[in-house]
C-alpha cells in the first residue's frame, strides 16, 4: 500500500510538472506585455462658456465671483360676497372682499476666490460651465506587444454647471 501510494505521489508530480514546462513555453509569447484589455484616453480638452463677467486684476490680488440662481412663485387668491335687502321704503346692499397671496421662493449661490500670482502681470477669474471631451480607444496588447485597437471614438460629455476657472491675462 505503501508502494503504491509514493508511485502516486512520483506520477502527480512528473504531471505537474509536465504542465508547467508547458506553461512555461507559451509563457514567454507574452512577457513583458500586458494581457488585459483596458482603455485609452488621449487629447483631452476642456471647453469653457462665461455664464457671467469675469474678474480681473494684477498679480497679488484677490478675485471672487458668486453666481446665484432663484426662483418664486407667487399664487395670490381673492374672492367678494355681496348681499343685497331690500323693503319698500329703504334697501342695503353690502360687499366683503377677501385676498391673500401665498409666495414660495428658492435660491442658491456658488462662489469662489482666488489669488492671482503676484509673478503674473494680470489675471482673470471666470464662472460658467465647462465640459471635457476627449479621444478613447478599447484594446489589448497581442502576443507580439502591439497593442490592438478592438474599437474607439470621441466623447463629449455634458456641460457642468457651476465651473470657476482661472487665467493668465
Amino acid at each position: 500500500m505503501r508502494r503504491l501510494a509514493s508511485r502516486f505521489i512520483v506520477l502527480s508530480l512528473l504531471a505537474s510538472s509536465a504542465v508547467a514546462a508547458s506553461a512555461a513555453v507559451s509563457a514567454p509569447a507574452l512577457a513583458g506585455c500586458a494581457p488585459d484589455a483596458a482603455y485609452s484616453v488621449t487629447n483631452a480638452v476642456y471647453n469653457h462658456k462665461d455664464m457671467v463677467s469675469y474678474s480681473s486684476a494684477p498679480g497679488g490680488h484677490t478675485l471672487s465671483i458668486t453666481i446665484t440662481a432663484g426662483l418664486s412663485v407667487t399664487a395670490t387668491f381673492s374672492g367678494a360676497l355681496q348681499t343685497e335687502e331690500s323693503i319698500i321704503i329703504a334697501s342695503a346692499k353690502e360687499t366683503w372682499g377677501l385676498s391673500f397671496a401665498l409666495t414660495l421662493s428658492a435660491s442658491i449661490a456658488y462662489s469662489d476666490s482666488w489669488t492671482v500670482p503676484s509673478t503674473w502681470a494680470h489675471g482673470q477669474l471666470h464662472a460658467g460651465a465647462d465640459r471635457k471631451s476627449f479621444h478613447w480607444s478599447y484594446g489589448h496588447f497581442a502576443p507580439t506587444c502591439s497593442w490592438v485597437v478592438v474599437r474607439s471614438g470621441t466623447s463629449i460629455a455634458p456641460y457642468h454647471v457651476p465651473a470657476f476657472w482661472s487665467v493668465k491675462a
